[in-house]
């Protein structure tokens, strides 16, 4: 925090035939106590002392006492005061008649500070390793039918992996907006309810998959088999916001698209690169869950529909700040089979 000092100058050294010791005020806080004027040697009258005032001190008998303003920078504000400083004339016989004090030093804005996550702490500090997380779901080798694989980590044919939990920072009794950046290569699947960002679009006009709320796809016979053997990709934030989904999808398509039916979608993978918020609550958690009824998962084929030799890759990949581990290579595969993956690329916090 920087201070404006009043400095006693030539020139006003020979206006006033002297510099009173009070001249310098102590600045940024409170202006000091004036000290007692000098009793003059004819009679004069002894001043008083100055009076404790904010932003300036007054001071009699003649001496002017001038407070520099404070310079304050609170989390991006900028505020200055300028203190004034008024001295009365102090008459005494044969004595020098002081003229008015001079105004204090005007201070300057604090510096404007830069826009701190949840008053002041740095976003990196809040979204952790969120920032940066990359979900890897592999094909468990060889290939099934339709070009698709067996899902690496997918059990008894309907499992909810948790095996991404990401723990934010924060103050724990604020709320933080995240955004952030979805990148990566995913099978789609139709979610029960919820509200699109892309509305009723379709996927190919519109690539935007994330959507608010929504459940699980009750499949056709409502037994979440036939219609929703799709992989479920959702973002589940923990303690849940007040009056927020808390449930998020990555993959949403609108239900005539659903990839169980759909020619549109059916046994493709499509990229994943779009902007998206939640809110969450300082020292929570955002863990990535993912639903699959058959263990079965889509390979990143491309558009061909006869081999998978043409796999996407997503290049928006190569500007995310922090990037992707040096490991990540695209096409993302293993022995020879291309699976999904998410990379989440946090851009702002606050």
């Amino acid at each position: 925090m920087k201070h404006s000092r009043l400095i006693c100058s030539g020139t006003l050294l020979a206006a006033l035939a002297g510099c009173s010791a009070a001249a310098t005020a102590p600045t940024g806080s409170g202006g000091q106590v004036g000290s007692g004027g000098s009793t003059n040697s004819s009679g004069g009258s002894t001043g008083s002392g100055g009076s404790t005032g904010s932003g300036g001190a007054i001071g009699s008998g003649g001496s002017s006492t001038g407070s520099g303003g404070s310079s304050t920078g609170s989390g991006g504000s900028s505020t200055g005061s300028g203190g004034s400083s008024t001295g009365s004339g102090g008459s005494a016989g044969g004595g020098v008649t002081a003229s008015g004090g001079r105004g204090g030093t005007v201070g300057t804005g604090g510096t404007v500070g830069s826009g701190g996550a949840g008053g002041g702490a740095p976003a990196g500090d809040v979204a952790g390793a969120f920032d940066g997380a990359l979900a890897l779901f592999p094909c468990n080798g060889g290939q099934g039918n339709h070009f698709d694989c067996p899902n690496v980590g997918c059990t008894n044919n309907a499992v909810t992996n948790t095996k991404y939990s990401w723990k934010i920072g924060g103050d724990s009794t604020k709320v933080y907006t995240l955004t952030f950046h979805v990148l990566g290569i995913s099978e789609v699947y139709y979610y029960d309810g919820g509200t699109r960002a892309a509305g009723t679009a379709s996927l190919l006009d519109n690539k935007n998959l994330f959507i608010s709320g929504g459940g699980l796809w009750p499949g056709l016979n409502g037994d979440k088999t036939n219609g929703a053997d799709y992989n479920s990709l959702q973002l589940i934030v923990t303690p849940p916001v007040t009056g927020e989904a808390n449930t998020y999808g990555l993959n949403s398509v609108r239900q005539n698209e659903n990839a169980h039916d759909s020619a549109t979608t059916q046994h493709l993978t499509f990229p994943l690169d779009y902007m998206a918020s939640i809110k969450v609550m300082g020292g929570g958690t955002i863990s990535m869950k993912v639903y699959d009824s058959n263990c079965t998962m889509v390979q990143n084929c491309g558009t061909a529909t006869s081999d998978c030799s043409k796999p996407r890759t997503v290049d928006a990949v190569a500007s995310a700040m922090p990037p992707p581990p040096s490991t990540f290579m695209q096409p993302y595969a293993v022995s020879g089979t291309h699976g999904q993956w998410i990379y989440i690329d946090v851009t702002d916090v606050k």
